[in-house]
Parts: structure tokens; sequence; C-alpha cells
């Protein structure tokens, strides 16, 4: 993992170095730095965008499948994945931008706990003598705490030769920003940094909100699937205000942010409205719907509930049956004595396997 997030980290560092030395701001420069990432990924992004409108064009016929074959789960994914084939949609296209997301993120953990490595991009000699000056253990792990030494003018007297330029470098990078220092621990201080998780989990909130509104793919997911992953993102966002960096948890904010601006900007140049049939995902909605209720509308039955209960339970129990090749259907069970000699023939006559329901 380590050798993953080094060539990973190298190319954002450098992003991050440029964000710094253009604004001279710690905090700006993350915020910055989180826009870079947004343009160079936009191409995903778009792609991610169209594949969920394709999504939703399908929906219709996904609904009708469901209904057509409601209980046989085998079936409904065989011909699902049928179809995904067919019109090129692919079901994982939105796990994409969380993957990318997390090693986004793990990247911006190392650049700052590393800003002498990715931000000052001090030599490994320099950062191994400062190390030792510090009494550090881990070069890597420990540069936030010689860069606290540093401004505190602990290693002055004893630095040694050759580290002027690089204390200098280190006494100008000011992590503060708005009142808060972005190299600290939100659960190592406390005090005024709770804030920093509770503005992360609201930038989380109001991102799962406006995304529940103006995402196509969103909009159409129930609202069990829509509350529980707001309160999975809520709960995300505060665990990384507490217990990350506050520039990281700064990132976040940043890139909830960035992402609803960003949907309404693909909303705009590529309107979901215009590929979408909304009549005819509103009838087979009904149909699904209509399927799952079966006869469970009439509430005045005291034995409405248990009839549905029933018929659904036989309904499953149907389709769970596979291959079949001829059902018989009679609208009534003393109606067998129609259809006994054309299936006593059939039986006879072949190795079919016939299967007889009655309402």
């Amino acid at each position: 993992m380590d050798t993953v997030m080094y060539y990973l980290c190298w190319p954002l560092g450098w992003i991050m170095k440029w964000c710094w030395e253009l604004l001279n701001n710690y905090g700006l420069a993350i915020i910055l730095f989180t826009l870079c990432t947004k343009i160079i990924l936009l191409p995903l992004s778009v792609w991610v965008h169209k594949n969920s409108i394709k999504m939703v064009t399908i929906q219709p016929e996904l609904n009708r499948i469901k209904a057509k074959f409601y209980g046989d789960r085998d079936r409904i994914a065989e011909e699902e994945t049928k179809l995904y084939k067919r019109v090129g949609y692919s079901p994982f296209a939105s796990s994409i931008p969380l993957l990318v997301q997390i090693l986004l993120l793990m990247a911006v953990v190392y650049i700052i706990k590393q800003p002498l490595s990715h931000i000052l991009r001090l030599d490994a000699g320099t950062i191994a003598e400062l190390a030792r000056l510090a009494g550090v253990g881990d070069v890597m792990e420990d540069q936030l705490t010689i860069v606290q030494m540093v401004q505190k003018g602990l290693l002055d007297a004893s630095a040694g030769e050759g580290l002027a330029s690089a204390l200098a470098a280190i006494k100008g990078l000011d992590m503060h920003f708005c009142g808060f220092d972005l190299g600290v621990i939100a659960s190592e201080v406390w005090g005024k940094y709770i804030w920093v998780p509770v503005i992360a989990g609201v930038s989380s909130f109001i991102l799962c909100v406006v995304q529940n509104m103006i995402n196509i793919l969103q909009v159409e997911q129930s609202k069990l699937s829509k509350y529980g992953m707001t309160v999975l993102s809520v709960g995300i966002s505060l665990s990384l205000g507490f217990f990350v960096y506050a520039g990281v948890a700064l990132y976040w904010v940043a890139s909830n942010l960035f992402a609803i601006l960003q949907q309404l900007l693909l909303n705009k140049v590529i309107d979901p409205h215009k590929y979408v049939d909304q009549a005819d995902l509103d009838e087979s909605r009904k149909a699904l719907a209509d399927i799952e209720a079966l006869d469970g509308k009439n509430k005045k039955d005291p034995k409405a509930k248990e009839y549905a209960k029933r018929e659904r339970a036989d309904y499953k129990k149907f389709f769970k049956i596979v291959n079949k090749k001829l059902v018989v259907y009679s609208e009534r069970s003393g109606f067998y004595k129609y259809f006994e000699a054309l299936i006593e023939g059939l039986l006879k006559s072949s190795n079919l396997t016939i299967h007889y329901i009655t309402s």
C-alpha cells in the first residue's frame, strides 16, 4: 500500500505544492487543490453521469422484468444482466467515484502529515537530519512534529550546518486557517476543534439532500436507500472530522460543496430529462407496485391482509420453479375435468412437466 500511495502522492503533492506557492495560505491551498482534483476527474464524472442517465432510461424495462418474474430472483437477475449487456450499462459504475474518492482521501492524509516531503519537497537526507535533531523515530509519520518544533524555535540552537534554508522554509509553512491548525486532530485537542466534525457532517448532509433532489439516479431510489445513504455519509464525515487531521476534514468539506456545483453543471450541460420518458417510467412503477400489492387494496375485508400474504407467497413459489415449459391455468378447481384428457395425453406422449394451477 505504501508503494501505491507513493506513486499517487507524488503527482498530487506537486499540485498541492503549486497551490501553496500560488496562494501562500494553507487552507485556501487545500480548497484549490480539491478543485483541481475535481477538474482532473471531470471526464470520469461525465461518464458516471451518462451511465446514471442510462440506468434511469432502462428503469421502466427493469420494473416490468421485476413484475413479470416477480418472486423468481434468479430469472430477474438473468434478465437484468441481458438488458445491461444490450444497452451497455455498467452496474459497477457508481462504485468507481467512491473508490477514487477513498484513494484521494488517503493521498490527502499522506500529503498533510508529510508536508516536508510533499509540499516543501525537502530531500530525504535533510528530512532525516531534522528527524535526528528533533529526536523523532519515524521520518515519514512524525513530520508534523518536526514542523511544530521548528516553528516553536526548538531546533534553531541545535541545527546542523546546511539546514538554514530548510528551517526557513518550515517556519514559513503556516498551517492555520480561520483560527484552526489544520495539522491537528480534533479528538486529540477538543476545545473549539469540536466544530471540525460538525462542519464536515453538515456539508455531507447538505450534499446528500441536494443529490437526492437533483441526481437522476438517486431521485429514483427508495426513501429507505436515500435516508440510509444520508445517515452513512454523515456518520463517515463525523468520523473523519474527529479522527483525521483538520486539513483532511477541510478537503472533505470542499469536496462535498464542489460535488454539488459539479452536479448542477452536469445537469445543465447533459440534461437527464431529455433522455427519460417520465410517463413510461411512472407506468412501469405502477405495474410493479400492483404486483407487489396484489389484493391488499381491499382494506375493508378483514381477511384482506391474510389473502394478500397468501397470494404473494403463492406467486413467489410459482416463479421460483425454473424451466416451466407448459402451464395450464383454470379459473376454478372444479374445471380440471375439462383439461384432464389433454394433460394425460401430453404426459403419456412426452416428458414434459405440466403445471396446473387455479385461482
